[in-house]
């Protein structure tokens, strides 16, 4: 009889130990569509010298932000067999071939309280590259783009390195309506704001 038979408290190894078939990946979170964009830092101690707004594709792929000149699923109706034209297969390349793809992982995303000049904006600070505008067409549209990529973003880091998932909150039910906001409201909503980025470059 084996020595590990006799031990009761032994934990016997199953057949499949090590053999499993894992699951295949699955996004959860995705999203896609034209938004206007406006590049405020290159890194976060750099201003950008770029700061104009344009008007660009962006694709939120789980924890990465694609952003494109025009939509990459576009690119295959400008397809000539296997081979292109050297002069397409240079149109094609810089309109479909992602410009910035940026990793959400500690990443902050939340409306721009302190941005008044257009409405609709959010804003995306990551945590070694750019910062962002970001314009949507709607108020409904601003708060999907901003509970999406807080998705991403509370599921960008390791297990053993994630803060508590922060959820998208409206304090008041003139910013779910998309109305425009008291000027006291708005005034204390800048100044939580900026508390918050205190205390995280406290905390950094």
């Amino acid at each position: 009889m084996k020595r590990w038979e006799k031990c009761r408290s032994c934990i016997i190894p199953r057949e499949e130990e090590g053999r499993e078939e894992l699951p295949a990946y699955q996004c959860t979170v995705y999203k896609m569509g034209h938004v206007y964009i406006k590049r405020e830092m290159d890194a976060p101690d750099t201003r950008s010298r770029w700061r104009s707004w344009r008007r660009l594709y962006v694709e939120l792929w789980g924890t990465i932000l694609r952003i494109y000149r025009a939509p990459p699923h576009e690119a295959n109706k400008q397809r000539l067999g296997r081979h292109l034209p050297s002069r397409l297969a240079q149109w094609n390349k810089y309109y479909y071939a992602p410009q910035a793809v940026i990793s959400l992982a500690g990443a902050e995303a939340g409306r721009a309280w302190d941005y008044t000049k257009r409405p609709h904006s959010l804003r995306l600070t990551t945590a070694h590259g750019p910062q962002l505008l970001l314009r949507l067409s709607s108020h409904v549209e601003m708060i999907s783009w901003i509970e999406h990529l807080q998705a991403a973003i509370n599921i960008s880091l390791d297990l053993e390195q994630r803060p508590m998932p922060r959820f998208m909150t409206l304090p008041t039910r003139a910013a779910l309506t998309g109305s425009a906001m008291s000027p006291r409201a708005l005034e204390l909503e800048r100044a939580r704001e900026q508390r918050r980025r205190e205390q995280r470059e406290i905390l950094l």
